[in-house]
């Protein structure tokens, strides 16, 4: 499984205290706004890191009754402390009427489904507000005879470890290592990041922007902020130090190494307190010394044990004595009861660059595509788009933060000449086939470039905005009186083959277009139009390939 992009408090269904013997995992479900046809699955031990699935459910299935359409039975391995693990199987239900209306079926690997008579409460935002997440649901599962930590096999973990650890590239060329911990949440070094508010965090052909939240020079650790993509799991850390003599790894990005990480092998040579290190390290903590190799560019990294949990944070080396020779194998890391003790720490402690000058300014590049003209395009279809564009197109937009005026904004192309607004069309046509970079600057406002955004252009005809679906026609609003209060609205439209919902949206005058309903039905009472003014509505035909155009829309004064 794999640690999805946020995870807010959820809310866990009351039960009683686990039996000897078993284990509580929660499960939370979790539905993307811009097609609610999506559903992923997130898992955790009580209390736990959550991992969530990378693939959508399959919910094609429908029930006997054909009242639900069933999705496909998930099994996860939830991993428990000293490396056991309990299995448990998922389903997810959606009322065919209602699509909106989700339940959950658990049960322990063979045992008997359990499944709720309440809907389950999609009502909660994910941080980024491209998803709404349930309710957590507890499930008890049977615990197999302890594991011990020693059986676990360290290339069957490493690629787990890999996937969760990105290069850190600030925009003077330096770099470093940082690793994922769950809810947008990334560790690395403060040396690596100390005079940055921003930077970027690469692995492939993956960029994302991060922000640095806060550091603790001390301790030399810094905590990162950036939404990864939902194939990108979330390290936990050791429960108990890993003991002298035992096998680590150091995965990072040390100089030579390019696109996806590398690993280094050791073990633990012994454990030593900060104050041996006054220079390096000025907190009260513990240090972990390894041969395994610590090079420029791992600063950063997570040290781990052969089960891929972390057991420190790889900082700095000893490459000379006192005397001058070289020494070799003399490796050190923050150790992982340090980093866990200073982590609220973290993420109260802000981020000093140490630059007396005025505040910086950068601006933020959220989205940025090409598109048809007839196409409707919002910042995350246009995300979505960006790693698989067309040469060939009509319009391009971008979506960026903490831009005060369109017209001063400056945009450079793989790091060119400065181009204004009307110009970059004809660059972008310049560019080809290929992967580029964009970065944007305001003249008055901004006091650096902002961090570039990847996007790729595909030799391939343009997507369609209709993929199986034609636009809804027919759409029809009709007063509903209600005496002494404001009449209702009833917006009806004729149906679209291959439809399996319709979503219904709303504006006012002056206001943006909004979702207002999500149906199966092809009509839907609006029991709270606006007072006195005009209600604008059009609607889209959705399936699990995706969704149409939107109908002409139509105003009722």
């Amino acid at each position: 499984m794999a640690g999805l992009l946020v995870v807010p408090t959820a809310v866990v269904v009351a039960q009683e205290p686990s039996e000897p013997g078993t284990a509580s995992v929660e499960v939370t479900v979790w539905r993307r706004v811009s097609n609610p046809s999506l559903l992923y699955l997130s898992t955790r031990p009580e209390g736990g890191h959550w991992q969530t699935g990378n693939t959508a459910l399959d919910m094609s299935s429908p029930s006997r009754s054909g009242h639900f359409h069933q999705s496909n039975a998930v099994k996860v391995a939830v991993p428990l402390a000293g490396g056991a693990t309990a299995n448990v199987e998922v389903t997810v239900w959606r009322n065919v009427s209602n699509p909106s209306l989700l339940y959950l079926s658990t049960r322990p690997e063979g045992g008997r489904w359990r499944t709720g008579n309440t809907a389950l409460d999609m009502s909660s935002p994910s941080r980024s507000g491209r998803f709404h997440q349930s309710n957590a649901v507890l499930v008890e599962v049977p615990l197999p005879d302890a594991i011990p930590a020693a059986t676990c096999v360290a290339a069957e973990r490493v690629e787990r470890v890999r996937a969760a650890t990105f290069q850190v590239r600030n925009t003077d060329g330096s770099s470093g290592t940082a690793f994922y911990v769950g809810n947008d949440e990334w560790l690395t070094n403060h040396h690596v990041v100390e005079a940055f508010v921003t930077t970027t965090l690469t692995y492939g052909e993956v960029r994302l922007s991060a922000s640095v939240e806060g550091s603790l020079a001390d301790y030399d650790l810094a905590l990162l902020r950036a939404q990864p993509p939902v194939s990108v799991p979330s390290l936990r850390f050791v429960d108990t130090r890993p003991a002298v003599l035992s096998d680590v790894w150091v995965v990072g990005f040390p100089p030579g190494v390019v696109g996806t990480p590398s690993a280094t092998r050791g073990i633990v040579s012994k454990y030593a307190p900060f104050s041996l290190f006054p220079s390096i390290l000025a907190g009260e903590g513990v240090v972990l010394q390894t041969d395994a190799a610590i090079n420029p560019g791992n600063s950063g990294g997570p040290i781990v044990d052969e089960c891929g949990d972390v057991a420190g944070v790889a900082t700095f080396s000893v490459d000379t004595s006192s005397s001058g020779r070289d020494v070799d194998g003399v490796e050190f890391g923050v150790a992982a009861e340090t980093v866990i003790a200073q982590l609220g720490n973290l993420r109260s402690a802000g981020h000093d660059t140490g630059d007396t000058s005025d505040e910086e300014s950068y601006l933020t590049i959220s989205a940025f595509c090409t598109y048809l003209t007839n196409e409707d395009i919002d910042a995350e279809e246009c995300a979505r788009r960006s790693s698989n564009l067309d040469a060939v197109y009509e319009r391009w937009g971008l979506w960026a933060k903490g831009i005060v005026d369109r017209d001063n904004v400056v945009y450079r192309l793989n790091g060119g000449a400065e181009l204004v607004r009307a110009n970059v069309s004809d660059a972008l046509l310049a560019l080809g086939v290929g992967c580029h970079e964009l970065d944007i600057f305001e003249d008055g406002i901004s006091t650096h470039w902002s961090v570039p955004y990847r996007f790729c252009f595909a030799d391939s005809t343009p997507p369609s905005a209709t993929p199986t679906l034609t636009a809804p026609t027919g759409l029809r609003l009709q007063k509903v009186d209600i005496p002494f209060a404001p009449d209702d609205i009833q917006v009806s439209w004729n149906a679209v083959r291959g439809a399996s919902w319709y979503e219904l949206w709303h504006s006012n005058p002056g206001t943006q277009w909004a979702p207002k309903a999500t149906v199966a039905t092809l009509s839907w009472l609006d029991t709270s139009p606006g007072w006195l003014i005009t209600d604008w509505y059009k609607v889209r035909a959705c399936n699990d390939s995706g969704c149409s155009a939107f109908s002409a829309p139509e105003v009722l004064e």
